[in-house]
């Protein structure tokens, strides 16, 4: 990106950044309630899922030094990307430039290809001041479509929670919402490596056609080894697995491991996708995914599996998206070119370490709660209690969204000398407002409201509900925090944010009643929220040593 022009160079389409910023938060927000469809309420918290990732891409922020960051929140460590992404454009530049200098001549006939090799293409300047109609600027439109395919998806979503209370009941849907919540823990890996991806291969890193081709095929490959080791493995310890979750069905658990890893390759398949800006493939893909959650959860459902059944339609549906991705990427990039350069997956787990770290223990913070509920409540009100997290969760899909703009802009502005922590304090306005009209809800008309939504045999989940919804709330403003932190390159919440997951399930297998459990959640999420943001109050600059 800095390559192409410089730093100081005018933003282009203001209209468009904003629209784009707004899409890409309600498509992130979108694909985290695409995983909520599994039923659980549970969030994928890097907004990179589904088509929140792709969308949230596109829109970085390039600072004075030269480093852009990402606006997904599952990746600070695409900021390190920077710097390797642009040794990595450096190196494939020249490639980048015939090839796009070659499509240019096949599609347009144009044979002036000079002005095309010149330079990296970029969209003509607007003038000063001037505002591009959202309807008219072709990266809005994109970046909208995005949102309404993650929407859609959002919509399948609330069929297939509404659909698996009623069917499976409290006790069986709190088995099921277990299972979901373990799998969304295990889903943030393959969240930030997807932005990883999508930012390294957008700019050459990966290779192009034939070379691109080939790293994803090699990708595939050990992918699908590592899937056959786990799947073994998790076969033989499902008993294990299973009383980990405290439910029956054994099969269904020695299945989530492998929905990890399945989930991780689609990520990694929408990741190249998006790079390639087949933008209209991954919005497809989220809706398709939802979709197949609920119409083969059903089927299995319907065919005498149950529970087991109702999970396994993640999978099934995870496999047959892979699959269609596959045969698509194929036609797209073409033969795979193997004796071309190799870019091994490890080098980006190890780019998207600290991120991945981060956001899983944020993750564990959101959903080992409903794990725990399986074991310290009675099975029916465990299920209760976990129809009941998925109204109380509400708020933290808009902090999902607010984070897409946090991290950037708080980057940016302490790039530039600024203080960025009145980008973290607008942000935490929003999530007070809006956290106040859903509690207000919550205390007037819980039982309607979980009636309405679930089922009479929810109704008691009403005595819980303002309570979670304050914890949750807190959770958001945790999040917005670790943003803000992830952004400016700190790494010591880290200790503060382990301990604090560690001491959650710790102190929630002594509270057997659903009052004291969601209490006990209240307490945990205030005390990581004021510690969280305690420390980013202290924080204004990127370390000396970190800025590139």
């Amino acid at each position: 990106m800095s390559a192409s022009r410089p730093a100081s160079a005018p933003v282009r389409g203001s209209w468009g950044r904003v629209a784009g910023a707004a899409a890409g938060a309600v498509a992130g927000a979108g694909a985290d309630c695409a995983v909520v469809a599994d039923g659980a309420g549970a969030l994928v918290l890097g907004g990179a899922a589904g088509a929140g990732a792709a969308g949230a891409c596109g829109w970085g922020v390039e600072l004075p030094n030269g480093s852009a960051y990402c606006s997904s929140p599952a990746l600070w460590a695409s900021a390190d990307v920077g710097s390797r992404a642009s040794e990595a454009a450096a190196r494939a530049r020249g490639r980048l430039r015939s090839f796009i200098a070659s499509r240019v001549e096949q599609r347009r006939g144009c044979n002036n290809v000079g002005r095309v090799s010149a330079t990296l293409p970029a969209a003509p300047e607007a003038p000063a001041g001037a505002l591009v109609e959202p309807s008219r600027d072709p990266e809005t439109t994109k970046a909208i479509a995005l949102a309404a395919a993650a929407l859609a998806a959002n919509v399948v979503a609330v069929g297939f929670t509404v659909i698996f209370t009623r069917v499976l009941g409290t006790t069986g849907y709190g088995s099921l919402a277990a299972l979901i919540n373990l799998s969304v823990i295990l889903y943030v890996p393959g969240a930030a490596l997807q932005v990883v991806a999508t930012r390294t291969a957008a700019v050459g890193g990966l290779g192009l056609g034939g070379e691109l081709a080939g790293t994803l095929a090699r990708w595939t490959r050990h992918v699908v080894l590592a899937l056959a080791l786990v799947a073994a493995l998790s076969c033989l310890a499902r008993a294990p697995l299973a009383a980990l979750l405290n439910i029956d069905q054994q099969w269904a658990a020695a299945a989530v491991p492998a929905t990890g890893v399945m989930w991780l390759l689609l990520c990694l398949q929408r990741g190249l996708l998006a790079a390639t800006r087949s933008y209209r493939a991954v919005g497809l893909s989220v809706v398709l995914e939802a979709l197949g959650r609920l119409g083969v959860g059903a089927l299995f459902v319907a065919a005498g599996l149950g529970i087991t059944g109702a999970y396994l339609g993640t999978l099934a549906s995870l496999v047959l998206t892979a699959v269609a991705l596959d045969r698509l990427l194929r036609r797209r990039l073409g033969p795979p070119d193997l004796s071309a350069r190799r870019h091994p997956l490890r080098l980006l787990v190890r780019d998207a370490a600290l991120p991945i770290a981060a956001l899983t223990l944020v993750a564990a913070l959101q959903n080992v709660d409903v794990i725990m509920a399986k074991h310290a409540l009675a099975p029916g009100a465990a299920g209760i209690y976990a129809a009941t997290t998925v109204a109380a969760k509400a708020v933290v899909w808009i902090a999902v969204g607010l984070g897409m703009w946090v991290l950037p802009e708080a980057t940016r502005r302490a790039a530039g000398g600024g203080d960025p922590r009145g980008v973290l304090a607008r942000a935490l306005a929003v999530i007070a407002v809006v956290s106040a009209c859903a509690l207000a809800v919550f205390a007037a008309v819980p039982d309607l409201l979980l009636r309405t939504a679930f089922g009479a045999q929810y109704e008691a989940g009403g005595a819980v509900l303002l309570a979670l919804g304050a914890a949750y709330a807190l959770l958001a403003a945790s999040y917005l925090g670790v943003q803000f932190l992830l952004g400016l390159r700190r790494r010591g919440f880290m200790v503060v944010l382990a301990l604090v997951a560690i001491a959650e399930p710790v102190l929630l297998a002594s509270a057997h009643d659903p009052r004291r459990f969601a209490a006990v959640v209240l307490e945990v999420q205030a005390a990581a929220a004021l510690t969280l943001l305690g420390i980013s109050a202290t924080v204004r600059r990127i370390p000396p040593a970190l800025v590139r």
